[in-house]
């Protein structure tokens, strides 16, 4: 069986097309690893090549075909791969207990099958002897020569047109040359592999398909792995052509996918919205913690159950349909001889590695990981326009914008553009945590004497505005400077926010930002780092800059409030970026662990409840990930390599799904 070489590398991740099926009497599995196959997505984890099958330029590990051949046929059944390859299908039916047919052009890799197939009957002993395995040397468009009885099940890949001779393989020929390893399949002009033109390939191997029926039983099924190919430029749609003309013989279905509800928060470069309102263009935070384009939206509707799925720290409950995959760390549970549970330290965990998991598959103590963003926006000047577009018809001069006002104050004015530095971050601090705006200026609350001197000059750097200090703060009687920072930062408690263009700014402007607000509304003391306020939208995007820092707050969410909570090595790295005499400690506990540039959070409690009603989803490219209001799931394209995380080579690409054609014998 041929196979791209994504499939000999780590962690196998292949999307499955599902068609019709008539009967549940189809396996000998249970329940639970039927459901499981149910997938839309699977990662497979397949040991080590033998070192006598690296010959081949495109192997299939047998673990994964198993997996498939288990579920199409009960044991004692046949199967049949047109195009074996060094054996991997007929292997694992050996070792499923079913009997197996392989038709095989290349007289080397026939002769590799049949030693390996005698090795693992060997190996396998009594429990094998009355199956059959036979490896055919010989053509599949050939296939009515052969004595092959009827057939329950085929899985086969077929090659992927003349890829292997394509220039972009140059390197993979080289290092595979360099290593006395094959680099195309032979030299045989019956080969696939040979055929230059795509349309004279598409029509042979669909005829080598369509020649299979005959030979399968009512009802039987067909599997093909397949991909889409790129070649000079232009995309070959090889599984999409292989999906249209092949279901004109056999029966094809639907496609599965995996989604969110409305509602659900997902982290753009906004700030949080909810997933049915973002569109193709916006950018979202991924698991490499960077911003990446939506490609496409998706909605279908779902009637089953969701997942309810309740991180640690961040208190915030996310539902997901329960195949919807998301990056986690397995943690295994323990008991004390009194009967009392305990976890897993997660130094131990994490050696197991990440994994994309099911959300139906995550249980309480699992780890779920929310991303640090890595990346900087920074922004030198702020265009007041962009938030006013009224000022633009108001009196003007190179660089102010006047009122038309005739109060005590005089007519008012604002700087075209506000230098987006440290002075400015300082006020919108004091303004977030102390300050309210209405028609007759600002007013920032607090008593002290030092506070009040700086907002009173910050007031006359940046809007050159008059203000007045009175015992409880300061007032700067600006009606226009009031409206800019309703705009920029809300308008009463409840609605204050930090805006997106702020999110994404260097540490050290960040980092004023942090302390007015810490001034104005914290507390930090040697053992604690405590926020709190009225608004959702504030308490969330101070989570999201101090996450920038690896600082992540345990969110106490009431009805009428927001309480951030630093702990552990969070609250001593907020006790440095606050300018505070920290007490290093060795053995800080924290709810929360960060390797490899993500925050990992223990799961405290999922659920499942009912749901009927739309469920959305988004592609995303490049990374193929998104960030929920409370942690990273997948998107259900094709994933690039994810080796910073250790998961080793998970595949995919956009237009480059493998896919698994699942066809019908009817």
């Amino acid at each position: 069986m041929s196979l791209p070489s994504c499939f000999r590398r780590g962690n196998d991740m292949i999307r499955r097309y599902n068609f019709e099926m008539s009967s549940n009497k189809l396996n000998n599995l249970d329940s639970k690893r039927w459901l499981k196959f149910q997938k839309s997505w699977f990662l497979h984890n397949p040991p080590p090549r033998k070192k006598g099958v690296l010959v081949h330029p495109a192997k299939f590990p047998e673990t994964m075909a198993q997996e498939f051949i288990e579920f199409f046929t009960k044991q004692g059944e046949t199967v049949l791969d047109p195009m074996a390859g060094t054996g991997s299908t007929l292997v694992a039916a050996l070792r499923a207990e079913r009997n197996s047919y392989g038709i095989e052009l290349n007289p080397k890799y026939a002769e590799i099958a049949k030693e390996i197939l005698a090795e693992e009957r060997t190996l396998l002993g009594d429990s094998v002897s009355n199956l059959r395995s036979l490896v055919i040397n010989g053509d599949a468009a050939q296939i009515a020569r052969y004595e092959i009885p009827i057939i329950d099940y085929v899985l086969t890949s077929p090659p992927y047109w003349d890829m292997l001779h394509a220039r972009g393989a140059a390197t993979q020929k080289k290092r595979r040359a360099s290593e006395q390893l094959d680099v195309h399949y032979s030299d045989d002009p019956d080969d696939l592999g040979n055929i230059e033109d795509y349309d004279a390939f598409l029509e042979k191997l669909l005829d080598i398909y369509k020649g299979l029926k005959p030979f399968l039983r009512e009802k039987a099924y067909l599997t093909i792995i397949v991909k889409n190919v790129k070649k000079g430029g232009k995309i070959y749609p090889l599984a999409w052509d292989i999906g249209r003309e092949l279901g004109k013989t056999f029966t094809l279905k639907d496609e599965k996918i995996w989604c969110l509800p409305p509602g659900q928060q997902i982290w753009t470069q906004s700030g949080l919205k909810a997933i049915e309102k973002i569109g193709i263009g916006e950018k979202v935070l991924t698991h490499f913690g960077t911003l990446q384009n939506v490609t496409k939206t998706m909605c279908h509707h779902h009637t089953g159950q969701l997942i309810q799925i309740k991180p640690g720290l961040l208190n915030k409950t996310i539902l997901l349909t329960p195949n919807h995959e998301v990056l986690t760390i397995e943690r295994k549970r323990f008991f004390h001889k009194n009967g009392e549970a305990f976890w897993e330290n997660f130094k131990r965990s994490e050696t197991r590695g990440p994994t994309w998991k099911p959300a139906g598959e995550l249980k309480e103590g699992d780890a779920v990981a929310f991303p640090i963003p890595a990346f900087t926006i920074d922004l030198l000047q702020l265009d007041i326009s962009t938030f006013m577009p009224e000022v633009t018809s108001w009196p003007q001069d190179e660089h102010w914008y006047y009122t038309c006002g005739r109060g005590k104050q005089g007519p008012g004015k604002l700087p075209k553009l506000i230098s987006v530095n440290n002075d400015f971050m300082r006020l919108a601090g004091w303004y977030l945590s102390e300050g309210s705006s209405s028609g007759s200026g600002v007013h920032i609350a607090n008593y002290s004497p030092l506070a009040q001197k700086e907002v009173d000059d910050l007031f006359h750097s940046i809007f050159g505005a008059n203000t007045h200090i009175g015992h409880d703060g300061v007032w700067c009687r600006s009606r226009s400077v009031s409206k800019l920072l309703a705009m920029l930062f809300g308008k009463g408690a409840r609605h204050k926010k930090i805006p997106d263009f702020i999110l994404h700014l260097p540490h050290e402007k960040q980092g004023r930002l942090i302390e007015a607000l810490w001034a104005g509304d914290g507390h930090a003391s040697a053992n604690s780092v405590l926020y709190k306020t009225v608004s959702e939208d504030l308490a969330l995007g101070i989570t999201y800059i101090t996450a920038r820092m690896g600082a992540l707050p345990y969110v106490d969410r009431n009805p009428n409030w927001f309480n951030l909570s630093y702990r552990g090595q969070s609250m001593l790295k907020m006790q440095k970026w606050l300018g505070l005499p920290s007490m290093e400690r060795e053995n800080v506990q924290d709810q929360h662990w960060i390797r490899d540039n993500l925050i990992w959070l223990p799961i405290r409690r999922t659920e499942e409840i009912n749901y009927a009603g739309p469920v959305y989803n988004l592609e995303v490219e490049a990374a193929n990930s998104y960030t929920t209001e409370g942690f990273i799931v997948h998107n259900c394209q094709d994933n690039q390599p994810l080796a910073p995380f250790g998961l080793g080579s998970a595949w995919v690409s956009n237009t480059f799904h493998h896919y698994c054609l699942q066809f019908r014998n009817e």
